[in-house]
């Protein structure tokens, strides 16, 4: 019997879609071939304690060090030389970096310890952002360019994020592996079953709830959500939005939602800790990103029958399709993201129908086992 395969996993964003990617790559990762470790920081998110305790409970090693979010030499640096440290003190086959920073220093570190694979999934580029600005993108650009020297492969969790590598020219084509993200459904079953979904979000009776999950930030596109909200209204009075999880831009939301004249019909929630019970209760999931890798609060609310608006970017555009499994808009446009919403608030036989394809075609093309698959292939075939 060969050995296991040492693997160490290299995270610094450790909330939202990237978290969920980790722990569900952790979990699903078959131990009998493979010694899974992982390298993060403190934890940003209160709730990522959790999941290092239930990777320890795996008998995963876990170690945390001291890397930041923020573009910050000096930091960078200490983190750089703490995992170059670790990795060659711990022998890695294999060394797995999740987003921009980690990416970075992670691969940086594995090339001077000479591991023999190298790879970096990004979860959406940065110079993908609209509010990016030229000098920004060009910065970003060189550093992914540069930090992929020092990898031996990317795994892009969408075609569009694919794309977007090889028109930035970012690796080869052959360096870039498409593995999209996958849920674990039964356990994501388990977690919907968990409390009332509808007092949760505070639903009087014969209101009817838009959803959306995510940090309030420019990324996510809330303001034109909230810019749509009156026209939604006008069509559909019983309706309410209710927007989960906080962020560095919940203030000016709430600001603007007091300026448009709608705050008793918006609510702002907090991250919560079994946030797959909303979904059902609620009438519809919107997702107005401005750039996307795949997202899974969008994976999420199709895998539980929730029907769903979403902007046309990369990832989102790939889940829904055209029109297929869900309604999509241009992004940054609140009158179509009003009309969309409205014509499924209003439109019940067209968005059972749309729940019932989103479910299915998750079911069939998103699991976690599937994508963990794929993983393992990949870190064996590229030793």
């Amino acid at each position: 019997m060969s050995r296991r395969l040492r693997v160490l996993q290299v995270l610094e964003a450790t909330e939202g879609g990237t978290r969920t990617h980790l722990r569900d790559l952790v979990t699903h990762l078959d131990p009998a071939r493979f010694a899974i470790e992982v390298a993060s920081n403190a934890g940003r998110e209160p709730g990522f304690a959790d999941d290092l305790a239930l990777f320890r409970s795996r008998g995963v090693v876990c170690h945390q060090g001291p890397l930041v979010r923020q573009l910050e030499p000096r930091a960078d640096l200490a983190a750089g030389l703490w995992l170059r440290q670790l990795v060659g003190e711990r022998g890695y086959d294999v060394v797995h970096t999740h987003s921009s920073k980690a990416g970075f220093v992670g691969r940086w570190a594995a090339r001077l310890a000479g591991v023999p694979v190298r790879l970096y999934t990004p979860n959406a580029f940065r110079f993908q952002a609209p509010d990016a600005g030229a000098r920004e993108r060009r910065v970003v650009i060189a550093l992914e360019r540069l930090a992929a020297r020092w990898g031996t492969g990317l795994i892009c969790v969408s075609q569009g994020e694919r794309q977007a590598a090889l028109a930035a020219r970012i690796a080869p084509a052959q360096a870039l592996h498409l593995i999209p993200n996958g849920l674990d459904l039964p356990a994501l079953a388990t977690s919907a079953a968990v409390g009332d979904g509808a007092a949760r979000l505070g639903l009087r009776p014969g209101e009817r709830a838009v959803l959306t999950v995510g940090r309030r930030v420019a990324q996510k596109g809330d303001c034109y959500l909230l810019a749509a909200w009156p026209s939604v209204l006008r069509r559909c009075p019983e309706a309410r939005l209710v927007l989960v999880g906080g962020g560095p831009l919940e203030d000016a939301l709430r600001a603007q939602a007091a300026a448009l004249g709608v705050t008793a019909t918006v609510r702002f929630l907090p991250t919560q800790p079994a946030v797959a019970a909303l979904y059902p209760a609620a009438a519809v999931y919107c997702l107005p990103s401005l750039y996307e890798g795949c997202p899974y609060p969008l994976l999420e609310a199709l895998a539980l029958g929730c029907p769903a608006v979403a902007t046309a970017v990369a990832g989102s555009r790939e889940i829904l399709g055209p029109d297929a499994r869900g309604l999509l808009v241009p992004p940054a446009d609140p009158p179509a993201l009003a009309a969309a919403l409205g014509r499924l608030l209003t439109d019940r036989p067209l968005a059972s129908r749309l729940a019932v394809a989103g479910r299915a075609y998750v079911q069939r093309h998103h699991t976690a086992a599937a994508m963990a698959r794929q993983v393992a292939a990949l870190y064996q075939r590229t030793r």
